[in-house]
């Protein structure tokens, strides 16, 4: 962040220290939730140990990561000193369990996800009252004329308090959206490994078998030519050719445990759709 663009509060979000403050907040949790479903081996005990003990500071994790070369590598091994800083000599140390079952992206894209819900949520908290005060300077000013302007010259005469007016239903449509992107960024990762992989290479390989779950994503014909041509710059002729080469919609349907069709004009919509399809399908 410029510092000199950049409001305290929200500049906070974005530094080390609440980032590495996320992490840990995490991974502690990952950890309470393993000794609550009592599968992985960890203790409450354990967990305990680890919530009151994990620690880290920002300077530390740098001089490690100029060795490891990995900042989640270098995070962990910090914490882990901490942890086991008071375990005796030859002692279990409670750090094994940090991290366990868990990639870098379980972590990393959970804590982003988080600070854009922090971020957020002070964007919220600045638009509800901007729009306050429009809503009420435009009753405030609803009979008090002035000069209407279109493109940068004098038009017809308005009330000043119908350009507050206009700002606040302005206002109002951006907080529905910013309320709806924050609902979308905080669905943090939920634990489950994804790839994704072609799919005659996943199916006519042994690699499906190793997948709990697999899903089938599809388009409409029509919808794929339009997209290949996009994507290639090639003409309509060459794209439905291509798109008729490959195998019918049903042998994917079939050989696949699940079925997701993306029709959605925009990246953005089928990515909000696909995420709410995932969390249901994919396995807790």
């Amino acid at each position: 962040m410029i510092g000199r663009y950049t409001r305290p509060e929200m500049g906070r979000i974005w530094e080390l220290e609440n980032k590495f403050a996320i992490w840990k907040e995490i991974e502690v949790l990952a950890c309470e939730a393993q000794a609550e479903l009592g599968q992985a081996g960890i203790t409450r005990e354990e967990a305990q140990w680890i919530r009151d003990h994990a620690d880290f500071t920002v300077e530390e994790i740098d001089e490690i990561e100029k060795v490891t070369n990995h900042d989640v590598i270098a995070f962990t091994t910090c914490m882990a000193n901490y942890i086991d800083a008071d375990i005796p000599e030859g002692g279990d140390k409670p750090s094994r369990w940090v991290h366990y079952g868990m990639t870098s992206s379980d972590l990393g894209d959970t804590a982003l996800s988080y600070q854009v819900t922090q971020a957020c949520d002070i964007i919220i908290e600045d638009i509800k009252r901007l729009g306050e005060t429009c809503k009420r300077r435009a009753f405030e000013f609803q009979n008090t004329l002035c000069v209407g302007r279109t493109h940068g010259i004098h038009a017809e005469p308005m009330t000043f308090g119908m350009k507050f007016g206009s700002w606040a239903w302005a206002l109002k449509r951006a907080l529905t959206r910013m309320e709806e992107a924050r609902a979308v960024a905080a669905t943090g990762a939920k634990g489950a490994a994804l790839a994704a992989v072609d799919a005659i290479a996943l199916l006519e390989s042994p690699l499906g078998a190793l997948c709990q779950t697999t899903v089938a994503v599809l388009a409409p014909p029509e919808v794929r030519v339009r997209r290949v041509m996009a994507r290639e710059g090639i003409s309509e002729h060459y794209a439905r050719a291509r798109v008729e080469a490959q195998r019918p919609d049903w042998y994917f349907s079939q050989n696949c445990d699940h079925t997701l069709i993306n029709n959605f004009p925009t990246e953005g919509e089928f990515a909000q759709t696909a995420r709410q399809f995932l969390q249901e399908v994919l396995p807790k």
